[in-house]
């Protein structure tokens, strides 16, 4: 099964290098083919240099350009649209994702699940940094999205979503 791994970035030249070295070695170490599709979503600064410059070394990364309109949602979506793998999982650039979990979320697509979902929220987990009155619209609207869908995940706003390929893109 290969997997497919999007990373939305606009301005991260600082951040891209460092993730995709770690991504690519945590990939690698644990022997699972791979591509990573980066989309540059209308950087200013290097970002473009730096995937260019890691591609070298590592050949599965690929540099994608989204065109304007930009934002993240839109950058998120023209990487889904050119992914080839068999499933697929949003990263962020700035290493807030940890390339052990891909690893983890890899294995329980293979082997148990067709979706897998990764929260901030979870017990046990370790969320820094986050502003307080951003935490508390983030709690506020998952909550309310989970209580009128009656979803059982505790943070469907900003999830690392992994899917299985079932061909669904293709028939819309």
């Amino acid at each position: 099964m290969k997997l497919s791994v999007v990373i939305p970035a606009r301005n991260e030249a600082g951040n891209i290098g460092p993730t995709l070295d770690s991504l690519c070695n945590r990939l690698n170490q644990a022997n699972i083919p791979y591509e990573i599709l980066v989309v540059n979503d209308g950087s200013t600064d290097a970002t473009s240099a730096e995937v260019l410059e890691r591609a070298e070394v590592f050949p599965a990364i690929c540099l994608l350009h989204n065109k304007p309109p930009h934002g993240f949602g839109r950058a998120v979506r023209c990487g889904l649209e050119a992914f080839t793998g068999d499933a697929v999982v949003i990263f962020m650039a700035d290493s807030s994702d940890d390339p052990n979990d891909v690893v983890l979320y890899y294995f329980l697509l293979k082997d148990k699940a067709e979706c897998a979902f990764g929260s901030r929220w979870i017990i046990g987990s370790n969320v820094q940094d986050y502003p307080w009155l951003k935490r508390l619209i983030n709690r506020l609207a998952n909550n309310f999205v989970r209580l009128i869908f009656g979803f059982k995940y505790n943070d469907v706003t900003e999830v690392d979503p992994v899917f299985l390929d079932t061909g669904l893109r293709d028939n819309q």
